[in-house]
């Protein structure tokens, strides 16, 4: 943080492409049972529910930044599962319109030759390089997933477009922020103005069972490190679903006219109000 107080989303890393540390066949044979456990999980029903009891109006494609490698050594079971919470996303949103393929992309730079094989397998498209190409493609019909990110992604989305609905870290009380320093000052997906207002816009559906429905978010030992919770799919992040624009308001007839008749050049005809 600087002595402004804005939050500075900048580190400098040495980052090692992960590698695959089991074959494409194994791969897919774990994603398969992975996607069978996040569906047997109580948090899988209630994210349906969710979306279901909230209809989200006229979504086109799922975009997921930085869901992690599905093949290498690290972390690739929960990586796997949130893969998994992607496609569960797409198909709830295609049963209310069967002819609405919604597509999901998918880009992260830590994706190996093997992780893009076993994705394709499962009907993902993988987005090449490093941010730019996926920012480019989300628009307003776009469900944007995004978990743990390392880079400011929130604040990226919030200067380029309004998506209909996001799966990503919750807006955080700058109170919450300030208690705990230690681990916000190393938050590169931070809270800002620009953040603040867009989401704005937007509701917040709670899931039901979820730890951040029990707990703040920077409480990660009763919340994320507890035994009972450990392994909770997308534990940090929560569903927000834009809210509906309103009507334009009427104008009245008088002043329709009015403003109509202005419009009108000299010695052109008037045409009637409708």
């Amino acid at each position: 943080m600087n002595r402004s107080g804005a939050f500075l989303p900048l580190s400098v890393e040495t980052i090692f492409r992960s590698r695959a540390t089991i074959t494409s066949h194994a791969a897919k044979e774990e994603m398969l049972a992975s996607t069978l456990e996040w569906q047997m999980d109580p948090k899988f029903e209630n994210l349906m529910n969710a979306l279901w009891d909230r209809r989200i109006n006229r979504v086109t494609k799922v975009i997921a930044f930085g869901l992690g490698s599905i093949t290498a050594r690290t972390r690739r079971r929960e990586h796997q599962k949130e893969h998994a919470l992607a496609m569960s996303i797409a198909r709830s949103i295609r049963s209310r319109n069967p002819n609405n393929p919604i597509p999901i992309y998918v880009q992260d730079p830590d994706y190996n030759d093997v992780d893009k094989e076993v994705l394709a397998y499962f009907d993902f498209q993988v987005v090449e390089g490093h941010g730019a190409a996926g920012f480019a493609m989300v628009d307003p019909n776009t469900f944007v997933l995004a978990h743990n990110a390392n880079f400011p992604v929130r604040e990226i989305i919030a200067d380029i477009v309004r998506p209909a609905a996001m799966y990503w870290k919750p807006t955080i009380p700058q109170a919450q922020h300030d208690e705990n320093r230690a681990f916000a000052v190393h938050a590169r997906d931070v809270d800002s103005v620009r953040t603040r207002q867009m989401m704005a816009n937007y509701n917040h559906v709670p899931i039901q069972g979820s730890s951040l429905s029990r707990y703040p978010f920077y409480d990660f030992y009763d919340r994320c490190r507890g035994p009972w919770l450990r392994g909770e799919v997308f534990s940090n992040s929560t569903l927000y679903i834009r809210k509906s624009l309103p009507p334009p308001a009427k104008t009245p007839a008088r002043r329709r006219r009015r403003a109509h008749s202005n419009l009108v050049g000299p010695g052109r005809r008037r045409r009637r109000n409708i």
